[in-house]
């Protein structure tokens, strides 16, 4: 996870750079060969039907995005993204779902209420912990990512099959070290030399930082690189 990377999901998020190179390919179009990098996955099929709940992160509907297969980006794909098996499933507009071919997107986004989520396909090594899509929630000198999570909870449930239930693992990635954040204690003693300023702005502004909301890290974040 290099500078320059970050400073592009930055521009993707601003609207003013390509995810991931310069070629546009919308699938309403009659390329044949594009449609089918698009398409290459396999029909879904839903095998948690008696779970209850979903296994989809913001929403069971399909939501409006963009998918980069292999470099070539696909504008206006309908998505859902199952965040149990960490899968995405495309649309078609034979109104078939898909479950793309995971080792062949790069990333896609996501807009839900307004709000464009960025996501990257990451690989797991020595250096980073993270696999799997991963949202860039905050690009800048001290970027924040999240790793949105679904389980199933078969405890004390009064449906056999279980309840889905999310949760998030939040990372800073500070002075070029990916950091998992577990506490608002860790989060600020990650930031400590500026930790008075922080407090204050936390306390001005009436932030409550929690997992469940990455945004109100992001807002931190975005103070603490403004003030260092």
């Amino acid at each position: 996870m290099n500078k320059s990377f970050f400073i592009i999901f930055s521009l993707i998020l601003q609207g003013s750079f390509p995810l991931f190179g310069s070629n546009q390919a919308g699938i309403a179009g009659h390329d044949t060969l594009n449609r089918q990098l698009l398409y290459n996955g396999r029909v879904w099929r839903n095998l948690n039907s008696k779970v209850k709940g979903d296994p989809f992160l913001f929403s069971q509907e399909f939501l409006s995005g963009t998918v980069i297969v292999n470099g070539k980006t696909f504008k206006g794909v309908k998505i859902r993204y199952d965040i149990y098996k960490d899968e995405i499933l495309i649309l078609t507009d034979k109104i078939i779902i898909l479950q793309a071919n995971k080792e062949m997107v790069d990333g896609f986004t996501l807009n839900y209420s307004g709000i464009n989520y960025v996501f990257r396909n990451f690989e797991e090594s020595d250096q980073n912990p993270l696999s799997g899509f991963v949202n860039i929630v905050y690009n800048e000198d001290t970027p924040l990512l999240v790793k949105y999570r679904k389980e199933i909870d078969t405890s004390g449930s009064d449906n056999i099959y279980g309840t889905f239930y999310q949760s998030n693992k939040v990372y800073v990635r500070k002075d070029g070290i990916l950091t998992l954040i577990n506490s608002r204690a860790e989060f600020l003693r990650l930031l400590k030399e500026k930790k008075a300023e922080i407090r204050k702005f936390i306390k001005t502004n009436k932030i409550k930082i929690t997992k469940t909301d990455p945004f109100s890290y992001a807002r931190i974040l975005e103070y603490y690189d403004s003030i260092k």
